[in-house]
């Protein structure tokens, strides 16, 4: 049986979790509005350059692709300066939120009950949404997963 100051814990911890996830988020979104202003600028810049838009592939000034992706969206923005700059930001989100995730962690959830269904005869009752709301109350309620408090 958990001890009051143990759920206490628990619940400071999460909320620390909680509060982490949302500056990596607040990051990402700085990030894209960065990169879609430096996109306009060199857009605008190379527009004035090359005023002929149907000027050859190669006369064209490329640049790297950086993709950030949050909460479905996608943002693909060519960069052609300061690429290292990018690079590094990318880099420290993909930090942030490795050392959010914990030990035991799943990395992708996929939900299918067609082998159930073919070897039990069992058909699901429930849609996606009341499946992705009992695991994340599951995750929610077991912090440290199968494992019990480090």
């Amino acid at each position: 049986m958990k001890k009051k100051a143990d759920l206490n814990d628990i619940a400071l911890a999460e909320a620390d979790i909680i509060n982490l996830k949302k500056k990596v988020e607040d990051l990402e979104v700085q990030l894209n509005q960065q990169l879609e202003k430096k996109s306009t600028s060199m857009n605008d810049s190379c527009s004035q350059r090359q005023p002929n838009h149907h000027a050859k592939k190669e006369d064209k000034p490329k640049g790297t692709g950086a993709v950030v992706k949050e909460s479905g969206s996608k943002v693909a923005l060519p960069i052609t300066s300061e690429p290292a700059v990018v690079h590094l930001c990318l880099k420290w989100l993909l930090l942030l939120r490795k050392l959010l995730e914990r030990p035991g962690d799943a990395t992708a959830v996929y939900v299918s009950t067609e082998k159930a269904q073919k070897e039990l005869g069992w058909k699901a009752k429930y849609g996606i949404a009341e499946m992705c709301s009992d695991q994340w109350k599951w995750a929610s309620n077991n912090p440290w997963g199968y494992q019990s408090k480090p």
